[in-house]
């Protein structure tokens, strides 16, 4: 006997059971819970007639019909066998809702233009949700898989302009450029919160990082290498320049003594030094091997010039006291005094 026999036969039977006895139909049941919608539930009620058990109906393909005979849900097995299929569909016959389990559960959503609207899916370790746009272009995406959640959002071209993550060292976030370069990424992990701003091919161009000890801004060129360094420590705020190598060439900083300016050569070696501490202004000026060679000092009691040769002896010395005026003195390579004046 085929299927089509079989249904008449039961459709029979109920028929003439609904004439005797009064009995009950459980229909179909559809639960959605969020976007994850569990199929439908064929059920027969069973006679209350002769004792007859229910009839256990078996087929590869079921459809439901409307009262105006338009096809609205199918649920059948694809012709590989793979898995099966629920469609829903609305009153045009377009198919709105899709779940199914061939290779993996998903389930998508269809607008009235047939386009893909949301889909979600469990493949491998992961899970994603994708929602798309009028022309079925995925425009946002979350997922989460063994390495943590992230979301994706993207423009209408398909291509990713922004991403957040949970990662196990942190939560990220990225912005991209039009072309899927990535543009700006901020972050936090164990050592504190991060912020890098890239140019067009991907150099970073400007970080900004704190942590327990201070807080630093940071640009960089074209290359990518570090030319200014701003940051706040526990001695207090400081700034370097640096040139084309990435080494530092100019350093200004403020510590509790007072505020300090160093110049520095292509060697890194100091050249020139002014601070100001303690009621008193110094200037030193050295060679290319870092020995001081000129000392200029001020303070209350007055200037006072200090030129010294190649081992750091000093040779000549020139002063204007407030109480006793101007002093010249002269010394030998030994330091040792060999005139002066007055």
């Amino acid at each position: 006997m085929t299927t089509e026999e079989r249904l008449e036969n039961l459709e029979r039977e109920l028929g003439a059971a609904k004439r005797r006895y009064r009995w009950l139909l459980i229909g179909i049941v559809l639960a959605v819970g969020g976007f994850a919608l569990a199929g439908g539930v064929f059920a027969l009620a069973w006679a209350f007639a002769g004792g007859r058990t229910p009839a256990v109906i078996r087929a590869n393909r079921f459809v439901l019909e409307d009262r105006q005979g338009r096809t609205r849900a199918e649920l059948d097995m694809d012709m590989l066998d793979m898995g099966p299929t629920l469609n829903l569909l609305d009153e045009n016959g377009k198919p709105r809702l899709q779940l199914s389990v061939i290779a993996f559960p998903w389930v998508a959503l269809y607008d009235d233009k047939g386009e893909t609207r949301a889909r979600l899916e469990s493949v491998g370790g992961g899970t994603s949700l994708a929602l798309c746009d009028d022309k079925g272009k995925t425009r946002t995406k979350l997922y989460v898989d063994e390495d943590g959640p992230w979301l994706c959002l993207a423009d209408e071209k398909g291509k990713t302009r922004a991403g957040l993550a949970m990662t196990k060292d942190g939560p990220f976030l990225s912005l991209r450029d039009e072309n899927g370069k990535a543009r700006a990424g901020l972050g936090v992990d164990k050592d504190g919160p991060g912020l890098r701003l890239l140019d067009e091919i991907g150099k970073i161009r400007v970080a900004v990082s704190g942590d327990k000890d201070g807080s630093s801004l940071r640009l960089s060129d074209e290359n990518g290498e570090p030319r200014a360094a701003l940051g706040v420590d526990k001695n207090g705020p400081r700034l370097g320049l640096a040139g084309e190598n990435g080494k530092i060439r100019a350093g200004l900083s403020v510590h509790k003594d007072g505020p300090g300016l160093t110049l520095l050569d292509e060697n890194g070696k100091t050249r020139a030094r002014l601070e100001s501490a303690g009621g008193s202004t110094t200037l030193g000026l050295a060679d290319e091997k870092g020995n001081t060679r000129t000392m200029l000092y001020v303070n209350e009691d007055g200037p006072r010039l200090g030129l010294s040769d190649e081992n750091g002896k000093t040779r000549a010395a020139l002063a204007v006291d407030n109480k006793d005026g101007p002093i010249l003195g002269l010394a030998d390579e030994n330091g040792k005094a060999i005139w002066a004046a007055p």
